[in-house]
């Protein structure tokens, strides 16, 4: 029992730890884009990341202003599976998706965030590209370790709380995928700037370079998403969304409304990617709503026994 209760109040010292890393970078971040009015102007040599992207612009790469915003809904939907993390080391009986593994992770991810807002405020580009593909990379795991603990607790039980459900589908791992997805976005807009501004790749080649990257990575992703691991990922949606935000920025910026003659390879290039990233979101959903009447109309036919209610042991 004392090793049960000292567990439970490390998991919600960890909870803290990673809520104190978010809220770091959240407000690094938001300071940053207000560097001069803000009370750590004297950490910033411009905004974040607005100026910093224009100083560094890339054709056919670098999307319009109004894309970086997305970093607020990003952000924002972190915050409820952070506060309900905090609630589950106090139930009796919680679903175990939240690990110790997990919560060191994400604070690291959260880190590295933060340490690339100060660094790209600074002009350092390489440092900063570094920083953000580590946050990538810790997020990916942090989603690989919530897919495994979720299928275990799946499995464990056939009758799911469904307030739990909704928290950990829709607020934990969305949340995560979308942060994961517009970081993985982000990490080839600054891959783009060292192609061209560290290693002196010309403009256009560097642009369809980092495109192909991005589409290589998309289909890669659709084909995991719905062909290979569609019992871990169904509900997972928001990957695509937060492509499409930023291939839209794209869009509205190199796009010339005027004379179509004068959009180059990879003007068309964008638009195409764009369109199928939508596509592929369509179809995203088109299978996760089959795939969900699928599951209904087989779970309706399952007698459930005593020993499949919900009955998650205590951590």
């Amino acid at each position: 029992m004392a090793s049960t209760t000292s567990y439970r109040c490390l998991l919600f010292l960890l909870a803290l730890v990673t809520f104190v890393f978010f809220s770091a970078a959240a407000v690094l971040f938001y300071l940053g884009k207000y560097h001069d009015k803000s009370p750590m102007k004297v950490f910033f040599n411009h905004s974040v990341p607005l100026v910093g992207y224009e100083k560094y612009k890339l054709d056919a790469i670098t999307p319009a202003d109004w894309t970086w915003w997305i970093w607020a809904p990003v952000f924002g939907w972190q915050v409820p599976w952070l506060l309900y993390a905090f609630i589950i080391p106090c139930r009796r009986q919680p679903p175990k998706v939240f690990t110790m593994p997990f919560f060191i992770i994400a604070a690291i991810a959260f880190g590295f965030i933060a340490g690339w807002v100060l660094l790209w405020s600074k002009h350092l580009v390489n440092v900063a590209f570094g920083f953000l593909g580590g946050a990538c990379m810790c997020l990916y795991i942090c989603l690989a370790l919530t897919y495994h603990r979720l299928r275990d607790t799946y499995e464990t039980t056939k009758r799911f709380p469904v307030c739990d459900h909704i928290m950990i589908q829709l607020f934990l791992i969305n949340g995560l995928a979308l942060i994961s997805s517009w970081a993985t976005y982000s990490v080839f807009v600054h891959l783009g700037i060292i192609f061209h501004y560290t290693s002196g790749v010309e403009e256009h080649i560097t642009a369809t370079m980092t495109m192909a990257g991005m589409s290589a990575v998309i289909f890669f992703w659709f084909m995991l998403d719905n062909f290979v691991f569609q019992s871990y990922t169904l509900y997972t949606f928001t990957v695509y969304p937060a492509l499409v935000v930023g291939y839209t920025g794209v869009f509205e910026r190199w796009w010339d409304y005027k004379n179509s003659d004068n959009n180059d390879r990879n003007d068309i290039f964008y638009v195409v990617l764009l369109g199928v990233t939508a596509l592929l979101a369509l179809l995203k959903i088109l299978f996760m709503i089959c795939r969900t009447c699928l599951r209904r109309k087989r779970s309706r036919s399952h007698v459930v026994t005593a020993d499949e209610q919900y009955n998650m042991n205590e951590y």
